[in-house]
């Protein structure tokens, strides 16, 4: 058995972090600072991990956008988790776009898969699809065109 052992490198734990998955320059900088490590030690890793793209926000932004919109997510809801990870309004906006044409048919489908195909006929049941796709991060729009057709 091969014991997990702590390191008081912070390349070692960032680097650990990268090859696991991408991440955003805040998520690092928080889980070094968890680690224990100062911005003295961290600020000049984190410039030296960007330098050699083995950090890239874009890279991850896009990853990230990818991945929550396969577990069907709508943009209000990724727009807001990745500002909780230290991504900016424009970046956001940009990497949002390229999903545009998609998200009407994602909201129907997850409608369907929760609900069903068929249309809900009372009002109480149409409310219930509407907030369950709003709690998801549906704009309205997308939520008209999936409780429509």
């Amino acid at each position: 058995m091969v014991k997990k052992m702590a390191s008081n490198d912070p390349r070692h734990i960032a680097l650990a972090a990268l090859s696991r998955r991408e991440h955003s320059r805040l998520e690092l900088v928080q889980k070094l600072k968890k680690a224990g490590f100062s911005n003295e030690d961290i600020e000049p890793l984190l410039d030296d991990l960007i330098k050699r793209d083995w950090l890239n926000e874009e890279r991850f932004i896009e990853a990230f956008v990818r991945s929550r919109f396969n577990q069907n997510y709508g943009p209000m809801r990724i727009r807001y988790d990745l500002q909780q990870r230290g991504i900016s309004g424009e970046t956001i906006t940009n990497a949002l776009l390229s999903y545009q044409q998609e998200w009407q048919e994602s909201a129907k489908e997850l409608r369907i898969r929760r609900f069903g195909e068929p249309l809900p006929l009372d009002q109480k049941n149409r409310a219930k699809q509407m907030r369950f796709l709003l709690s998801r991060g549906f704009l309205p729009d997308h939520i008209r065109y999936a409780l429509s057709k």
